[in-house]
């Protein structure tokens, strides 16, 4: 399935290329707010269970900062899922991505 929603906003890459074209510092408080609603969508995902109550975690598998959308409004969003079958991506694999991104917000 494929859902297309229109975030009036920019990816968290074309902010941080601006940052750098204008020779700012990224928002820490933005870095931080970003890190924590990753953190709470990515525990919504990992937490999925099946009809049955079995666990069927989803892993995004390739956080980088082109899918992920910053909303004008405050809306984080993630896009550029893997497809089911690509899905070779642990929980912790996707935690490690939001970290080193978080870290790479703070420190250019």
């Amino acid at each position: 399935m494929v859902a297309r929603e229109f975030v009036d906003g920019m990816t968290l890459e074309l902010y941080l290329q601006t940052c750098a074209a204008r020779a700012l510092p990224p928002s820490p408080a933005l870095a931080l707010y970003v890190t924590g609603e990753l953190c709470r969508a990515l525990a919504y995902l990992h937490g999925l269970t099946g009809p049955d109550g079995a666990p069927q975690p989803v892993t995004h598998g390739n956080l980088v900062p082109s899918s992920i959308l910053l909303g004008r409004q405050g809306v984080v969003k993630l896009t550029d899922f893997r497809a089911v079958g690509e899905q070779i991506a642990t929980p912790c694999e996707d935690l490690r991505a939001v970290a080193g991104l978080c870290q790479a917000v703070l420190l250019g």
